[in-house]
């Protein structure tokens, strides 16, 4: 028998048995390469090759928990300013890749999916009004639409009064804060700060969803997927 002509064809099957071995983790590295290390694409298929997440969680919560209060609010206390607001140094519209150029890589890292949407949500480690808190950037399609500092209560001591006060009285002097626990400011261009205090945080959500629809699709998404539920659990319940 000769061996040296089949050298060609015991190379070409050792190659493709390390191919079919290491399949997985060559697909997570094209993904990686291709699409990015935050892409919905690569976090995804990361979670199916190693069933947890590729980074430390930015946000516990589902995105309908971070966005279900922007839903209405017309019964929150408004003050206008003639000032300017931004989230940081960012407005609307600014893309994920220079957030990730200005700040760096995130503390941590969060992929929601609501349906057929995936939200990044970016967390950094920052200190606001001299507390220790989380900012979060949440991002569709590489576009901000959203930012949120959360001021824990978790080892350490806020007092609403500590927040509200100088967000006040750098954009409403004139309004006099009397312990609400919702606060909601907005500027000329339509973006808006909600200040809420939910016991546990106070968090503070910019955002402006003038030529942006992003909100109403995630609430009409969100309310898809209850319909269909509902009409599964109907159908299971007809069938009993």
């Amino acid at each position: 028998m000769n061996f040296g002509a089949l050298s060609p064809y015991v190379v070409l099957l050792v190659l493709f048995t390390f191919l079919f071995i290491f399949r997985k983790r060559l697909k997570l590295f094209v993904f990686r390469k291709i699409f990015g290390k935050f892409s919905p694409q690569f976090v995804k298929y990361y979670r199916t090759v190693a069933d947890n997440n590729p980074y430390p969680r930015a946000t516990k919560s589902e995105i309908i928990e971070h966005i279900g209060i922007l839903r209405n609010l017309t019964e929150i206390t408004q003050c206008q300013t003639t000032l300017s607001i931004s989230f940081a140094k960012y407005s609307k519209g600014k893309k994920e890749i220079d957030i990730l150029k200005d700040i760096g890589e995130p503390d941590y890292f969060t992929l929601r999916e609501l349906g057929r949407y995936a939200i990044q949500i970016f967390g950094y480690d920052v200190s606001v009004f001299d507390k220790n808190a989380i900012a979060l950037y949440f991002v569709y399609r590489k576009t901000l639409f959203m930012g949120e500092y959360i001021i824990s209560r978790e080892g350490q001591s806020v007092a609403p009064e500590e927040v509200f006060g100088p967000l006040l009285a750098k954009y409403c002097p004139e309004y006099t804060y009397r312990s609400e626990d919702r606060l909601l400011l907005r500027d000329a261009a339509g973006t808006q700060i909600l200040i809420m205090d939910d016991g546990f945080a106070v968090r503070l959500k910019y955002f402006n969803f003038q030529d942006n629809d992003i909100l109403d699709k995630l609430f009409a998404e969100q309310e898809k997927i209850r319909n269909n539920f509902q009409s599964n659990l109907f159908r299971e319940s007809v069938e009993v």
